[in-house]
């Protein structure tokens, strides 16, 4: 059986070689300079002399002031908050090295992680290091006579079991 095409009675049917036409027509367009930008844009453009505005002397509020004296009217909160994401931008493409990024939520499980086995390893590290100094001290044949230090036990997290017990008839079990 052949396909059945469920189209809209409405539908206009385009032929391939008209959307060729088109499309070359699209691409062979000039350039257009834009005749309004966004704030955004404006201060990105009004960079340099904002900076040096600021360089001079001059508060957020001045330059915002003389920028609505001329046709821009923006706030100052919103001139500081464009031009430090300006500032942002313009030194992320200066310099070659990564942006910083946030940590996620794994990348921090297996920081704690390693931070608990520190904690774990740092007393027998001790330990060790103890035994390494006294046989460099007294020889080998001290190691053997001496007894072996113990590592110390990490503090435990959250509520101890106790070894006694209250049972319901007031005796304690063990």
């Amino acid at each position: 059986m052949a396909p059945i095409s469920r189209t809209s009675p409405n539908a206009r049917l385009v032929e391939k070689s008209i959307i060729d036409y088109a499309s070359n027509a699209l691409q062979d367009l000039p350039t257009r300079a834009k005749e309004q930008l966004s704030l955004r844009e404006a201060v990105e453009i009004l960079h340099e002399p904002i900076i040096e505005a600021l360089n001079k002397g001059y508060s957020y509020e001045d330059i915002a002031a003389t920028l609505a004296a001329q046709g821009i009217a923006i706030a100052p909160s919103s001139l500081k908050h464009y031009l430090s994401r300006s500032n942002r931008q313009r030194k992320a493409k200066s310099s070659d090295t990564p942006t910083r990024r946030r940590r996620t939520a794994t990348q921090k499980i297996e920081d704690e992680d390693e931070d608990e086995v520190e904690e774990i390893q740092a007393p027998a590290r001790a330990a060790n290091n103890k035994v390494t100094a006294i046989s460099r001290r007294r020889g080998a044949e001290a190691i053997e006579s001496e007894p072996e230090a113990e590592p110390e036990q990490p503090a435990r997290r959250g509520r101890q079991r106790s070894t006694t017990t209250q049972t319901r008839s007031g005796r304690k079990a063990t």
